[in-house]
């Protein structure tokens, strides 16, 4: 458990420069909508940010699983069920965090993350809580 958390911090910490410039959900929309205008790909911040939290989501997921494995009798965190799709690109994501901070713009105060992971949620959420609403891609 001890080297998860670790495994954790350092990947964290080795995607914060991506994540650095981009703080809070008004500056991540911003971000995606000038990058679904096609702004370059490869260095544009909004798809930093995205490649930044899929690792970190990958990360926490790996955590989560192997925190429940060593603790099978514990709940796990508190964490909304996703079911993520065969393929996600980085475009397709970015279009959808601008649709959903359009719908939700309270969501513009909040940290950066928090907007990413509410998308997902309400883009992806697993088939016991309701079905998919997943857009087209």
């Amino acid at each position: 458990m001890r080297f998860a958390l670790l495994g954790l911090g350092l990947a964290i910490t080795l995607a914060a420069p991506a994540l650095a410039a981009i703080t809070t959900g008004a500056e991540l929309n911003a971000a995606c909508v000038t990058y679904n205008q096609g702004a370059d790909e490869k260095r544009d911040p909004c798809r930093r940010y995205l490649e930044g939290y899929f690792r970190i989501l990958a990360d926490r997921n790996d955590a989560d699983f192997k925190a429940r494995a060593q603790n099978l009798n514990k709940p796990g965190p508190a964490r909304p069920c996703v079911r993520m799709p065969d393929k996600l690109t980085y475009r397709a994501f970015s279009q959808q965090i601008a649709a959903h901070f359009a719908a939700n713009p309270a969501l513009g105060s909040e940290p950066a993350i928090v907007l990413a992971d509410k998308t997902l949620e309400a883009n992806y959420p697993c088939p016991d809580q309701g079905p998919a609403s997943k857009p087209a891609s």
